[in-house]
C-alpha cells in the first residue's frame, strides 16, 4: 500500500470519526435539552406495568376518574380509601398513577405529584394513619420535590432504589419515553400498559376476568400500549395514538333496543376464541378446562361439533346485542358462498336439542323385572319449528315452557335469538333505537367494538352513562365514555 492510500484512508477514517461525533453530540443535546422528558418516569422502577399521567390543574376533588379509582380500589381491593384531595394545597400542575408488582406479583399503588409547597408534615400524619406512605423525594439539588404517596412501603423502597441507582428507571427505556412523547401535547393525560410483563406472569393472576383480557391481547403479540385521554365535552376518549377514523363500515345490527345493556361487534371470532383458548391452557388450565368441559358437554347432549358447527359461521363479522332482562340478538355474516338451506337444517337441529336440554320430559319404563322407573330425558322429537311472515321476513321460532328461540337468514345474514318477541321489535322497528345516535358512536372501521351500559353501583366507570371500546385489525384501539 502506497503512502497516498495510507493518507487517503486516514482521512476518511477522520471524516467519519467527526461525523459520528457530530451525531452523537446531537443525539446527546437533543435527548438532555431538546427533548422534552416525562418528569415522573426516572422515579419509578423498569417493571411497572401501568404508568398513567393526569392533570391536577382543577384540584383533584373535581378529578372524577382519579377519584373513582381510589373508590374502586377501597371496595373491591381492600385499599384503605384515600382523600386525596386533602393534599390539594401542596400540588401543582401534573400528576401520575403508577402500578408496580412484587415477586409475587401482587399489585402496589403509587401516585407521583410535582410540588408547589414542599411543607408536607401536616399531611404525612394523615397518610401514615390511613396505611398510605407519604415521602417528598428529588433526584438532584435542581430537581423539581415530587410528592409520592404510596399503598406500601414496598413500592416506596422500590422508588428509593431507583433514585440510588440501585435499580433501572422507566425513564431508561427510551421506547416508553419515545412513544409517551408523540401522543398529543394538549391531552389531559397519557397512559402506559406493559402487557409483555403481564403476559409473562398471567398464571400469578388470580382474577380469571383479567387473565382472559390479557390473554386475548396476548393472542395479537401486543407488548405495550400507549394511550392519549382526551377530554371532549361530556366525554371521555381514550386512544392509541395510531387510531385513525378510517371509512365507514355498516353494522349487521344497525339498531339497539330502548333497554339495551350491551353491544358487541367482532371480526373472526373463531381465530380469537382458538387463540384465547390457546392461551389460558397455558396460563390458566383451570378457566381453559373449565370452559372445555362446558362444550363437550353440549356437544354430546346437543348432537353437535362446536368447531365445524358453531365456528365456522362466526368466521366472518359477527355482532350481539343484550337489553336489560338479559334476551339478546345474534348476528353473523355467512360467506358468500355458503349454503345458507344446510346451515338452517342444522341450526335448528341444534337448536331444537337445546330447548328440550332445558326442558326435559319425565317417562315411565318398564325394566326386565317388570318394576319401572322414571327416567328424565330430552323429548327433541315432539318439537316444531313454526314459521311467521315478519316485515317481509320468514321468521322460525321454536318454542318450549318459558323458553324461546327465534332465527332467520337474510343477505348471507344469520340473525338468531332467545326471544321472538325481541327479534319481532327488531324487524318491526318497535322500541328500538338507532345507535348512531350516541356521541361516542363514530363510523370507524374498527373489528372489534364494545357498546356498553355502565351505570352499576361500586364501579370505577359508573359517573358515565356508558362507553363504547374498539380495536381495529392493527389493534389501534378507541375508548369513549360518556
Amino acid at each position: 500500500m502506497t503512502l497516498w492510500h495510507k493518507r487517503l484512508i486516514i482521512f476518511f477514517a477522520e471524516v467519519f470519526g467527526a461525523i459520528i461525533l457530530i451525531i452523537t453530540v446531537a443525539l446527546f443535546l437533543y435527548y438532555n435539552y431538546f427533548f422534552t422528558k416525562d418528569n415522573f418516569l426516572k422515579y419509578l422502577p423498569k417493571d411497572t406495568v401501568l404508568y398513567s399521567t393526569f392533570k391536577v390543574n382543577k384540584g383533584l376533588e373535581k378529578n372524577l376518574l382519579v377519584n373513582k379509582f381510589l373508590t374502586n380500589l377501597s371496595d373491591n381491593y381492600a385499599v384503605p380509601q384515600l382523600e386525596l384531595d386533602l393534599a390539594n394545597p401542596l400540588l401543582s400542575y401534573n400528576g401520575a398513577l403508577a402500578i408496580i408488582p412484587d415477586q409475587n406479583f401482587n399489585f402496589h399503588y403509587v401516585f407521583l405529584f410535582d410540588l408547589k409547597n414542599s411543607d408536607i408534615s401536616s399531611y404525612e400524619e394523615y397518610f401514615n394513619n390511613i396505611n398510605w406512605h407519604a415521602e417528598m423525594i428529588s433526584i438532584g439539588k435542581l430537581e423539581k420535590n415530587v410528592l409520592v404517596i404510596s399503598s406500601s412501603l414496598f413500592s416506596l423502597d422500590k422508588i428509593k432504589n431507583v433514585i440510588s441507582q440501585q435499580e433501572s428507571s422507566l425513564a431508561q427505556n427510551i421506547n416508553v419515553e419515545l412513544n409517551l412523547k408523540k401522543l398529543a401535547l394538549n391531552s389531559y393525560g397519557k397512559i402506559y400498559l406493559n402487557l409483555e410483563l403481564l403476559n409473562d406472569n398471567l398464571s400469578k393472576i388470580s382474577d380469571d376476568r383479567y387473565k382472559l383480557a390479557f390473554s386475548s391481547l396476548k393472542s395479537n403479540k401486543i407488548t405495550t400500549l400507549y394511550f392519549s385521554i382526551e377530554l371532549d365535552d361530556n366525554k371521555v376518549i381514550i386512544a392509541t395514538n395510531d387510531y385513525d377514523k378510517g371509512r365507514y363500515q355498516p353494522r349487521l345490527l344497525n339498531k339497539i333496543p330502548k333497554n339495551w345493556d350491551t353491544s358487541l361487534s367482532v371480526s373472526n371470532f373463531s381465530k380469537h376464541y382458538n387463540q384465547i383458548i390457546d392461551d389460558l391452557a397455558i396460563n390458566s388450565p383451570k378457566l381453559a378446562n373449565k370452559i372445555g368441559f362446558n362444550i363437550n358437554y353440549f356437544e354430546q347432549n346437543l348432537n353437535f361439533t362446536f368447531n365445524e358447527d358453531i365456528l365456522d359461521i362466526l368466521s366472518n363479522n359477527s355482532e350481539i346485542v343484550t337489553n336489560s332482562q338479559n334476551e339478546w340478538i345474534l348476528a353473523t355474516e355467512l360467506d358468500k358462498n355458503a349454503k345458507t338451506s344446510e346451515i338452517s337444517d342444522k341450526i335448528d337441529e341444534i337448536l331444537k336439542e337445546y330447548i328440550s336440554l332445558k326442558n326435559p320430559v319425565i317417562v315411565t319404563k318398564e325394566l326386565p323385572d317388570g318394576t319401572f322407573i322414571e327416567q328424565i330425558k330430552k323429548n327433541s322429537d315432539s318439537l316444531v319449528t313454526k314459521q311467521e311472515n315478519v316485515a317481509n321476513i320468514s321468521l322460525n321460532f321454536i318454542n318450549m315452557g318459558n323458553d324461546s328461540l327465534a332465527y332467520y337468514i337474510e343477505n348471507h345474514v344469520f340473525y338468531l335469538s332467545n326471544s321472538k318477541e325481541l327479534l319481532e321489535n327488531y324487524l318491526n322497528d318497535l322500541n328500538f333505537v338507532d345507535i348512531s345516535e350516541f356521541n361516542c358512536n363514530n363510523n370507524a372501521n374498527f373489528s372489534e367494538n364494545l357498546l356498553k351500559k355502565i351505570s352499576f353501583d361500586n364501579n370505577i366507570l359508573n359517573i358515565f352513562n356508558f362507553f363504547n371500546l374498539k380495536v381495529n385489525e392493527n389493534n389501534d384501539i378507541w375508548l369513549c365514555l360518556e
